[in-house]
């Protein structure tokens, strides 16, 4: 039974990597993000894109959340959460993989979905895996489509949670430009 979640094939991502850049530079903006004592996190964000930055505890990594005012509801996270300066092993690419096949098992018992793939995202800066899922079953209020991985930015490793209300979202399309494209640099 083919997934309602539309997965990214290979000419979509194509599409996005030779389209995207060019509407980016009306559309978005770059904005810089302290990452704890860490360094900066630039993102290409969407101008009409709300950010706000979180900390639930000293022992979880700053959040930072994004949506829109607008008909499209949807939010993204991105948490940096490991940094290759303090452990050189978390940039390999089999621990970014890692982190993100464990968020796909995770939201497996949740998911429509029988299988969920783990897909590689290419991007201009590190390593970079995600998965999509459908909540098969979503309380009043939640969200319905989710896209989740990790990307390797450069020697910081952050996680991203890409939530939405329509299958077919421009906003997930703009969430994944925002991680494909992020930068980092260390303090």
């Amino acid at each position: 039974m083919p997934s309602p979640m539309p997965r990214i094939s290979s000419a979509v991502m194509l599409c996005m990597m030779l389209v995207i850049p060019a509407l980016a530079a009306e559309q978005a903006e770059l904005r810089t993000y302290a990452m704890a004592d860490e360094g900066l996190l630039t993102l290409t964000v969407p101008k009409h894109w709300s950010d706000k930055r979180s900390q639930f505890s000293i022992a979880l990594p700053r959040t930072l959340r994004f949506s829109a005012e607008g008909a499209e509801r949807f939010e993204v996270l991105i948490s940096g959460r490991w940094s290759g300066r303090q452990d050189p092993s978390v940039i390999e690419p089999a621990f970014v993989l890692s982190v993100t096949a464990h968020g796909a098992q995770i939201a497996a018992p949740q998911a429509l979905e029988e299988q969920i793939e783990v897909r590689r995202l290419p991007t201009v800066s590190g390593e970079a895996y995600l998965f999509s899922a459908t909540d098969k079953n979503p309380k009043a209020g939640e969200y319905r489509y989710m896209v989740q991985g990790a990307v390797n930015v450069q020697g910081l490793v952050c996680t991203f949670t890409i939530l939405s209300d329509e299958q077919d979202s421009a906003a997930v399309a703009d969430a994944i430009e925002m991680i494909r494209t992020a930068s980092f640099v260390y303090n």
